[in-house]
């Protein structure tokens, strides 16, 4: 694990010098095929690389051991032991992390709430899962918004209803107030008009 990277050119083989950036944390798994370089010849290449922290995952010369953690510390001229908690694990600080064996494995554990990690099939099936989750919620969310837009299309329509019938009933409102002032100047015209009395006929 490496910090401050300015120029990462995500190939297989990083170039320290070419590429920046302050090593702090090697996790080797030793095989029995390059367990002596792992165990010597690396410890001195990484040290002059300027590791903080190195630590091997070791099953031994023929790779049928228990497993075993070996950590070491960087020191003022040489590796020095990195000691394990009470749990038996190694602090991998500034990583965030710790290492440890459970049921003949290695796992890195969180370092403050002391979590186990997940694996890669763990990963995978969290992944599966929170990708599950999503699509579910995204749509519940769309669901939503169609309940929502058709909320709102009921209530335009009941608006337009409302507004239309408000029209209707100001029109008609004002339909009745003309048909009363009409009446009421057809009553005073026959109010003010003379009345004609019939004349009666002279006898012959």
């Amino acid at each position: 694990m490496l910090y401050g990277v300015p120029h990462w050119l995500r190939q297989a083989t990083f170039h320290l010098v070419g590429e920046g950036g302050t090593p702090v944390l090697v996790v080797e798994i030793a095989s029995p095929s390059t367990r002596d370089n792992d165990l010597g010849i690396n410890r001195a290449f990484y040290y002059q690389a300027g590791v903080q922290k190195y630590v091997i995952v070791d099953r031994g010369r023929e790779g049928e051991d228990p497993v075993r953690l070996l950590g070491y510390q960087r020191g003022p001229t040489d590796w020095l032991p990195l000691p394990p908690d009470a749990q038996g694990r190694l602090d991998l600080a500034p990583v965030g992390l710790s290492m440890g064996i459970e049921d003949d494995r290695p796992w890195f554990y969180d370092a403050v709430t002391g979590v186990r990690e997940p694996d890669r099939p763990e990963w995978r099936q969290t992944l599966a899962e929170a990708r599950e989750r999503a699509q579910d919620a995204e749509v519940r969310a769309q669901d939503a918004a169609v309940r929502a837009q058709d909320a709102a299309t009921r209530a335009t329509r009941a608006e337009a209803r409302a507004q239309a019938e408000a029209q209707a009933r100001m029109a008609l409102e004002a339909r009745v107030r003309a048909l009363e002032e009409q009446l009421q100047r057809q009553s005073g015209d026959d109010a003010h008009s003379p009345s004609i009395e019939p004349q009666a006929e002279e006898p012959s």
